[in-house]
């Protein structure tokens, strides 16, 4: 996540990076948001269901960064380990440059 502070350490111009459809997308980012939700707002169709961190329809992988999720019944250790995160439920860490990508098998 690549971003500016106010004087007071809030994020501002934040961007994370998605991967969809083959397409890169740079997406402006609010801190606290999930990566599921800034894809949606900024226009992008990302496949997802329960929106509850139970489903795994959501899964990204993170390419670069850090994501912390707030909920995960859905991805095992191993899973986890290698890097996929479920975007409904992940947040970028602040101040690292994030990538996630749908396209990953």
């Amino acid at each position: 996540m690549s971003q500016r502070e106010t004087s007071d350490g809030r994020a501002v111009g934040a961007v994370v990076v998605v991967q969809l459809d083959g397409k890169r997308h740079d997406v402006p980012y609010r801190e606290g948001q999930s990566l599921l939700e800034a894809a949606r707002a900024a226009g992008l169709r990302p496949p997802f269901a329960c929106e509850q961190g139970h489903c795994g329809s959501c899964a990204a992988k993170c390419l670069a960064g850090s994501v912390t999720m707030a909920v995960n019944d859905a991805l095992d250790a191993d899973e986890v380990a290698e890097g996929w995160v479920l975007t409904c439920q992940g947040r970028a860490v602040r101040g690292a440059h994030c990538v996630v990508s749908y396209d990953e098998e």
